[in-house]
């Protein structure tokens, strides 16, 4: 509603991120988690921030061996690329979320500025 309401809140390049963020995780529950029910959820904790949060109740992880997967390294690149990152919480037989927060604020100068150099 917020995005409605102020066109442009999330960049474009903040809004590609967060898609392929939410596609990745939820591709990476349908495919590994054996979970009944995903949450998918979008917040503006602050002025400056996106959340993007995905609860699974699956099979949990072991967070050491999934950080080597394609799909979680996938994510944190997506996060990384707009200046944003993010996390994951689990344990083997507990649920999982992955927790992605990305800056609005200040990311076409910092993008001038990388491509500037």
């Amino acid at each position: 509603q917020r995005e409605a309401e102020n066109p442009g809140l999330i960049p474009g390049a903040v809004r590609w991120a967060a898609y392929r963020i939410a596609e990745e995780v939820l591709t990476n529950v349908v495919n590994h988690a054996k979970a009944t029910r995903a949450t998918l959820q979008l917040s503006l904790p602050s002025q400056g921030q996106l959340r993007i949060t995905v609860r699974d109740n699956g099979q949990g992880l072991a967070v050491e061996e999934a950080s080597r997967g394609l799909g979680i390294r996938a994510v944190e690149e997506y996060a990384a690329a707009v200046g944003g990152d993010w996390m994951v919480r689990g344990a083997p037989g507990d649920t999982t979320e992955t927790v992605a927060t990305l800056p609005l604020a200040g990311l076409e100068s910092q993008l001038y500025r990388e491509t500037r150099v």
